[in-house]
């Protein structure tokens, strides 16, 4: 992976479709925090003792991403805040400016924030 400014990344998001999926760009977005984590899967049992066994490939990835934005289009803006209040899951794609994927996977967007300032109006 060659350097890239990892502030500026680009949302997809898949439509769904099998046997390929198709993703369509939501928007840009300037990331002002990420957070990555994984949780592994804890498969203790009586048997093991003190310690604690975890699966090497098992457990949950959490991503949370902060930033400012523009969407694509109206179109986008409403497919995403669809998703959010929903409850969809759906197959998303964090890119850097260049393409190179920072994070993708199956999710469900549980927080969508929009702020607005007053020089701007939500219509």
């Amino acid at each position: 992976m060659s350097v890239q400014d990892g502030r500026k990344l680009q949302l997809q998001v898949g439509d769904g479709n099998a046997p390929v999926e198709g993703f369509s760009t939501i928007g840009s977005l300037q990331v002002s925090a990420l957070d990555v984590r994984l949780e592994p899967h804890d498969a203790s049992h009586a048997g093991s003792g003190p310690w604690r066994k975890l699966h090497a490939v098992g457990g949950q990835r959490h991503v949370r991403v902060e930033g400012d934005g523009l969407f694509a289009n109206e179109a986008a803006e409403a497919l995403l805040r669809s998703y959010a209040l929903g409850g969809v899951r759906a197959n998303y794609v964090l890119r850097f400016g260049n393409g190179e994927v920072l994070v993708d996977g199956n999710a469900i967007l549980d927080y969508l924030d929009f702020m607005v300032g007053p020089e701007k109006a939500l219509t």
